[in-house]
C-alpha cells in the first residue's frame, strides 16, 4: 500500500490542474448568474427559470440533502477538534452538536440583517463596542464573554501589519470616537479614512477608491501613502500634519456641535489652509464655537486622507 501510494503522486499534479479547471468553471459561472440575476438569484431560481420547475425542483432537493451534510460533517468535525483540547466535550459530543445546531438555527431564524450583525461582531475590527450608545452597546454591555474574550480591542495592540480604517462620519453602526479607541490601540501603522455621505456597507466602501490605493502602496512602499504624524487643537486653531507619498490638492475641516452618538450628530464641512512645509503637509483649520469633534481631510485627486478623530468636549457615546 505504501508502494501505491507514493506511486500515486505522480498523478498529483494532474488532479491539481482538474481542481483549478472546475474552480474556474464554478467562478465563471457564478459571474454570469450576478449579471443575468442582479437580485440575487439563488440556483433554484436560475435553473427554474431556464429548465422548468421539475428541475427547479431537483435542484432545490439536492440544496436540501448538500445543507444537512454540510452541518452534520462540519459539526461532527468541530466536536472532535474541541473534544481533543476538551475532554467533557469528548465524552458529549452528540449534546454539544445538536445544541451548536440549535443555537445557529435560533440566530438564523432571526433574519439576514440580525444573524449577520450577530456573527460580524467578533470579526469587525472596530473594538471597544460594548461602551457604545447604540444597538452595540445595548446588546453587549452586559456581555462578559464579549468584553473579556471578542472585544477586538484586547489583542489590537499586536496588529503591527499597516491597517486602512475606513468608514464615514454618519455611520451609526461604529461610532468614530470607539473606531479611534481601536486604531490608537494597534501597534502598527494605519491610516484613517473618512468620508462624508459615503454610506454604509461594503458596496460603497468597495466603490470607493481609498482602499485600492493603501493596497498598492503597502505592497510598493510598504507604508501608507498618507499617515499623520501630528494632530490637536490649540483653543479653536485645529492642526494636523501629514507625511504623504502623494501630491495632496486641498484640505477639508469635518467638524459638529452635536453630541451623543457620532452617527447622528450633523456634520459641516469648511475650507482648511494646506501648505507643505519642510517635505510634510500642514493643514490648519479654526473650529467653530462649540465644536465637539472633528478631523481633517486632505485630497489627492478621488483619494481621501483623514486625520485621527478628534474630541474637544466630554466624550462621545
Amino acid at each position: 500500500l505504501s508502494v501505491a501510494g507514493l506511486s500515486a503522486y505522480v498523478m498529483a499534479p494532474w488532479i491539481g490542474v482538474a481542481v483549478a479547471v472546475v474552480l474556474l468553471v464554478v467562478v465563471a459561472s457564478y459571474r454570469q448568474n450576478v449579471h443575468a440575476y442582479p437580485s440575487g438569484g439563488g440556483d433554484y431560481e436560475v435553473v427554474s427559470t431556464n429548465l422548468g420547475p421539475n428541475a427547479g425542483l431537483t435542484v432545490a432537493s439536492a440544496l436540501l440533502v448538500d445543507y444537512v451534510l454540510t452541518v452534520a460533517v462540519s459539526m461532527a468535525s468541530a466536536m472532535s477538534n474541541i473534544g481533543s483540547a476538551f475532554p467533557f466535550v469528548a465524552e458529549h459530543k452528540v449534546a454539544f452538536a445538536v445544541t451548536a445546531i440549535v443555537l445557529l438555527t435560533a440566530v438564523n431564524l432571526r433574519g439576514i440583517r440580525e444573524s449577520g450583525t450577530a456573527f460580524a461582531i467578533p470579526t469587525y475590527g472596530c473594538g471597544d463596542l460594548s461602551m457604545a450608545g447604540n444597538q452595540y452597546g445595548r446588546a453587549l454591555g452586559d456581555n462578559l464573554l464579549y468584553q473579556q474574550v471578542w472585544d477586538p480591542i484586547l489583542r489590537l495592540d499586536r496588529a503591527k501589519l499597516p491597517v486602512l480604517w475606513l468608514s464615514w462620519p454618519q455611520d451609526k453602526h461604529f461610532p468614530l470616537n470607539h473606531q479611534a479607541a481601536s486604531y490608537r490601540r494597534a501597534s502598527g501603522p494605519h491610516m484613517v479614512t473618512l468620508v462624508p455621505n459615503m454610506g454604509h456597507g461594503h458596496g460603497p466602501a468597495r466603490k470607493r477608491p481609498e482602499s485600492y490605493a493603501f493596497a498598492q502602496s503597502i505592497v510598493t512602499d510598504g507604508t501608507p501613502w498618507c499617515r499623520q504624524t501630528e494632530a490637536g487643537a490649540n483653543g479653536n486653531a485645529a492642526r494636523v500634519v501629514f507625511s504623504l507619498s502623494k501630491p495632496l490638492d486641498r484640505a477639508t475641516l469635518v467638524s459638529t456641535t452635536g453630541s451623543g452618538i457620532t452617527g447622528s450628530r450633523t456634520w459641516l464641512e469648511s475650507p482648511a489652509k494646506l501648505e507643505e512645509k519642510g517635505g510634510r503637509w500642514h493643514a490648519t483649520a479654526t473650529l467653530s464655537e462649540g465644536t465637539t469633534a472633528w478631523f481633517i481631510n486632505v485630497h489627492s485627486g478621488a483619494l481621501v486622507s483623514s486625520s485621527d478623530f478628534q474630541e474637544t468636549s466630554a466624550p462621545s457615546q
